[in-house]
Parts: structure tokens; C-alpha cells; sequence
């Protein structure tokens, strides 16, 4: 299972957005570039998608989500 990460518009200094993306690496900088770019009129570029890279950190824990995850009650 690929290790879930986030990214936080609040952990940017001049941001007064509150928007947090997780997932898997892919579907976080695909998310969080789309949300730059459209919020924070920001170009997409190589670069931005980098930083964004860069700026992800683990979300923890990454544990099963025991509403899919447990065995039927009988």
C-alpha cells in the first residue's frame, strides 16, 4: 500500500487558505496543482509541480479505515 501525504495551504506564509489535499503522491500534486493554479493564479510548470513535490509530507497514521476495513459484525 503507497504511503498516503498532504499537503496544507496553511503551512505557506502569506496563504489565508485552509485547504488540505491527501492521497497518494500522484493524486496530491495532480490536486494540489489544479488548486494553485486556479485559486493562487498560478502558472503550471515544472517548477510549481516540484515545490509541490517537496512541500508533501507523510500523513500519519496511515492505517486501514475501520468503516471498509473490519470484519461484518454477525
Amino acid at each position: 500500500m503507497e504511503t498516503r501525504k498532504y499537503i496544507d495551504c496553511r503551512d505557506q506564509p502569506a496563504s489565508k487558505c485552509t485547504l488540505k489535499i491527501s492521497g497518494t503522491e500522484d493524486e496530491v500534486i495532480k490536486a494540489a496543482t489544479a488548486h494553485i493554479v486556479s485559486a493562487h493564479e498560478q502558472k503550471d510548470t515544472p517548477e510549481l509541480r516540484n515545490n509541490i513535490r517537496l512541500a508533501l509530507k507523510p500523513e500519519w497514521p496511515d492505517r486501514p479505515n475501520p468503516i471498509f476495513d473490519t470484519e461484518p459484525m454477525v
